[in-house]
């Protein structure tokens, strides 16, 4: 058993410095490659190497962004935007933007957003009032369209009483030529009528005149031919 137990030992030992080498990789390997100075201090320094004996190169505000390169003793190396690199306490870094740069971009967009819904207001306003306007426009045309559609109504209406009063006219019209033919023919025929009958006026006269003379002649001839008494 003694045996046994020694030889486990070696294998706990080779797992515990594998274990310790993991633990010292982890680190660099958890940090992200966006870091921001954390918002736990005022400004943090830049130096020009892993230590405070190195130079300050620049104090960093909280919120400023650098670009994770590597990490040494407690010490991270970074980039920053405007190209200069140095290396910052890693406990004054953090993956996350600070509260106060998340509240001021959360204010941003607040007021974006803002701007946006006021703007998308205006607009239903505005789509709103033209709505009102073709609304109020339609209702007027379709006012309109029935006071054209009721005068086309009277108009087709006035159309055909006209065709019936045309087509009355046109009849009364042809009865009336029809009448004045008549009219002429009976003109005609009391002209006859008249030159006839004063013809027949003129004959009888004239046959009575013609009898009267043969009468007053006859009378006259029978008054020659008797002897008068008193001779």
């Amino acid at each position: 058993m003694a045996v046994n137990d020694n030889r486990r030992v070696p294998l706990r030992s080779g797992f515990g410095v594998v274990l310790i080498l993991l633990c010292a990789l982890t680190p660099a390997s958890a940090l992200s490659a966006d870091l921001y100075v954390s918002d736990t201090s005022l400004e943090a320094n830049l130096r020009s190497g892993a230590g405070t004996g190195h130079r300050i190169i620049a104090m960093l505000k909280a919120g400023t962004p650098a670009d994770f390169l590597k990490e040494e003793n407690g010490w991270v190396e970074g980039a920053l935007e405007d190209g200069k690199t140095g290396w910052i306490l890693k406990r004054y870094l953090s993956e996350r933007p600070p509260w106060r740069i998340t509240a001021e971009r959360l204010a941003k967009k607040n007021a974006a957003l803002e701007a946006a819904l006021t703007e998308e207001k205006a607009g239903h306003t505005s789509i709103s009032a033209e709505h009102g306007r073709l609304r109020e426009e339609m209702k007027a045309k379709t006012k309109a369209l029935t006071t054209l559609q009721e005068q086309y109504d009277a108009l087709k209406r006035g159309s055909a009483k006209y065709l019936e009063l045309k087509k009355d006219h046109e009849s009364l019209l042809n009865e009336s030529k029809q009448d004045k033919a008549k009219l002429e023919t009976l003109k005609d025929d009391n002209v006859e009528l008249k030159f006839s009958r004063n013809v027949r006026w003129f004959l009888s006269g004239a046959g009575v005149l013609a009898f009267g003379l043969l009468v007053g002649m006859s009378m006259g001839g029978r008054r020659r031919s008797t002897p008068s008494l008193y001779r």
